[in-house]
């Protein structure tokens, strides 16, 4: 039986910081600070080569990160999906290639005052406490635009909808890190299964359809594009999907099975359509390389 594993890009914080369990609107609304930024108590960065990817919180007030770029680190910190193409737009080239690792600690009070948050709080939390620390060590400055993109409308296909309403399940303890081990313990996430070769099983537990459309943002199939779900269908579904990764298969010929989007109508009775739509971005007015320590 393949090993379920929990997609990489799925709204933790960073995959535990952007295992991503966060409630979206239609498009990923941008997370800003209404209140003046947390701060780590201390945070160590350093620059590192071909790392691999790492995600550890050894207690609840350390976090250890190691082998993203620093695109992928201010996309997460403002809300952004990881590979939004144009929704982080300015900066200087070695954003996309400079990879690093960071070593933070949050300071005791805050770090209680967390645990007694809900899962969603405690996510913003850390997403502000990594803003503040673009701002203070990479000197970060951004503003707000809203700009016609082009975007996929997530709409209901000819047929109609296939989806199932979802199940009521009680809910888990808020005061545990929300990290799904298998189906069973998870709530409004999604899960990725290896089949085998260049096929995957998706497997979404009581999510909506617009916390769905912004999850499908990463998927390489979607070019960085936004989606935005235009179905009209409220409330939150349970739904699996077969597809066949084309860039892992060669072509669309050896796949051996729909791909995504062929998939998401043959299944589950949506479809993508390319259009475009006013969608919010983050402007980098200024970023400099940060002094290791």
């Amino acid at each position: 039986m393949a090993k379920r594993i929990p997609y990489p890009l799925k709204r933790l914080f960073l995959a535990g910081l952007a295992s991503l369990v966060a409630t979206a609107p239609t498009h990923a609304q941008i997370l800003r600070a209404t209140t003046p930024l947390p701060s780590f108590e201390v945070a160590t960065i350093k620059l590192v080569k071909g790392g691999k990817y790492a995600f550890r919180q050894g207690g609840p007030d350390e976090v250890y990160i190691v082998g993203r770029t620093t695109r992928f680190l201010i996309e997460d910190s403002y809300n952004l999906p990881p590979g939004s193409k144009d929704r982080l737009q300015g900066g200087p080239d070695w954003i996309d290639t400079n990879e690093y690792q960071i070593d933070a600690k949050i300071d005791v009070p805050l770090a209680v005052a967390m645990q007694k948050m809900s899962n969603q709080e405690r996510l913003e939390q850390r997403r502000l406490l990594m803003q503040s620390l673009f701002k203070e060590r990479f000197k970060l400055k951004v503003h707000f635009e809203t700009r016609e993109l082009g975007v996929y409308a997530l709409v209901v296909a000819k047929g109609g909808s296939k989806l199932t309403p979802a199940k009521d399940l009680p809910p888990l303890d808020p005061s545990q890190p929300y990290r799904p081990r298998n189906v069973d313990d998870m709530r409004g996430s999604l899960m990725i299964v290896p089949k085998g070769g260049p096929m995957f099983e998706m497997i979404v537990k009581g999510e909506t359809l617009d916390q769905f459309a912004n999850m499908l943002t990463p998927h390489p199939e979607i070019g960085g594009r936004p989606v935005v779900n235009q179905t009209g269908l409220s409330g939150a579904f349970d739904f699996t999907m077969d597809w066949a990764r084309e860039q892992e298969a060669g072509s669309a010929s050896d796949a051996g099975g729909p791909g995504l989007f062929a998939a998401l109508e043959q299944q589950l009775g949506l479809k993508l359509v390319s259009t475009k739509a006013p969608i919010e971005v983050v402007i980098i007015d200024h970023i400099e390389l940060p002094s290791e320590n």
